[in-house]
């Protein structure tokens, strides 16, 4: 699974919980603006970090 699949899957899941179209544009739309002049990230390499911290906080906690 690639993470650009996981964005039709939300939208899917979403749209199968009874959201509209309408309402899907009103509440997310604001988020191609807010991003549009962000730097581009690597999707693959952010979801590998939080997996690598998260793995690390749970070797911490189970070491306390």
């Amino acid at each position: 699974m690639r993470p650009y699949r996981l964005r039709g899957s939300f939208v899917s899941l979403l749209l199968w919980e009874g959201h509209s179209p309408t309402v899907l544009l009103n509440v997310y739309a604001h988020l191609i603006d807010e991003f549009e002049d962000a730097d581009r990230v690597d999707p693959e390499g952010e979801i590998a970090r939080a997996r690598e911290n998260r793995s690390t906080r749970l070797v911490r906690q189970e070491a306390v």
